[in-house]
């Protein structure tokens, strides 16, 4: 069975770690470090699903978000973005962005799963 290809970006190594290691076994885990590194990867990559986190150096999670949704051979990737508590975007912005999920940091891994699952099928 061929493993989907999940594209985690998020400037914590931290973060990328934890998210490869509770999913590693499942998907093909691809990570970036900013939004411009994962563009880059978009275009050699077939991936199934993005995880992004909102505040990046180089290039935020909601300009890469927009820069793909205004792509027609990357729009239809399902994003879920990664956020904190304390940041000023609400669930209408993420929407209207068009981002199938978020979640706020830190990363439960049983909710990643869920929401994964969800988003996946």
């Amino acid at each position: 069975m061929n493993k989907k290809n999940i594209l985690v970006v998020d400037d914590s190594e931290f973060v990328r770690k934890i998210v490869q290691a509770e999913l590693g076994g499942n998907y093909n885990v691809i990570q970036a470090e900013n939004g411009k590194e994962a563009l880059e990867l978009l275009y050699t990559n077939a991936v199934s699903l993005i995880i992004c986190d909102i505040i990046m150096p180089i290039m935020d999670g909601y300009e890469f978000v927009k820069l793909i949704k205004n792509d027609d051979n990357l729009k239809n990737i399902p994003v879920i973005m990664l956020t904190t508590e304390s940041y000023d975007y609400t669930k209408s912005d993420f929407e209207k962005l068009g981002v199938a999920e978020y979640l706020v940091k830190p990363i439960n891994s049983e909710k990643l799963n869920e929401v994964i699952n969800k988003v996946l099928s």
